[in-house]
Order: structure tokens, then sequence, then C-alpha cells
């Protein structure tokens, strides 16, 4: 699910055809990964932040075990700030503004359900970076094998 996230916000462009994000990436510690220095002006960071199962929809004498898995991804964006506090609030807005709407209701794989909206708040300012986490919700059905 992730590279499908992946691959989705890669394709992100603006009205000129110029991507709106200059890399993404999958992410598994994020707070090494907001340490180091922002090598472009935008950047976005894939990761899946939480599975949580629910319970057995199945009478397991007569068949496996069924659960429904409710996921939170996270898309960390980090944005290399200019000072000008109305601009960096522009393309973040922006950056936001893209990345909702490629992944507001669009459905990652086959299994999974569309995704909704969940949190989203600042996770750091430093050193003329920004980093912001928009998160996504989905859910899918995991069967035991026995």
């Amino acid at each position: 699910m992730i590279n499908s996230v992946i691959e989705r916000l890669e394709a992100l462009t603006d009205d000129d055809g110029k991507r709106i994000i200059n890399d993404v990436k999958p992410a598994l510690d994020i707070v090494e990964t907001m340490s180091d220095s922002l090598k472009v002006n935008v950047v976005a960071f894939v990761v899946l932040l939480e599975e949580q199962p629910g319970n057995n929809h199945r009478d397991m004498a007569y068949a496996p075990a069924i659960q429904t898995i409710n996921e939170t991804v996270g898309v960390l964006i980090g944005i290399r700030t200019t000072g000008r506090s109305e601009q960096d609030k522009s393309q973040l807005e922006k950056v936001r503004k893209a990345i909702r709407g490629a992944l507001f209701g669009w459905t990652p794989t086959p299994i999974h359900s569309n995704f909704l909206l969940g949190k989203s708040n600042i996770q750091k300012i430093q050193s003329r970076q920004l980093f912001w986490m928009d998160r996504f919700t989905n859910q899918h059905d995991e069967e035991a094998s026995q």
C-alpha cells in the first residue's frame, strides 16, 4: 500500500506540468528523518503509523478468524522555508491541498477501503525547514490461515 501512495504522490503536478513534490520516499523513523537537512525544496515521506485490529467477525469453530484492520498512513511534508512567512504558508497550503486531493477518497489497493482524512499537525520547525504531518485512514480485512 505504501508504494501505491508514493507512486500517486510522485505523479502530482501543477498547472505547468511541474512536479509539486520534488521527492517522495518511504520512512520508518520520522524523528531521524526530520533531523536531516532537506536536499530539495519539497519532500514527502510516507509511513504506516498505526494498525489497529478490530474484533473477530466469525465463529472460529466453523471458519478461520477474520478481522478488520484500521490503518493510519502519515505523509510527512518537509519544506525548505524562505523566512517569509506568507510565502512559506502558501507553499505548505499548495502542497497539502495537492496531497489531500490525491489521497482523500482514493483506494490504494483492491483490498483497502478509500482513504479518509485523519489528524494533521505541525511536527517541527528548525533551521529554515518546516515539517507537517497529514494523516489518512483506511481499513482492510485480514483472514487467519487456520
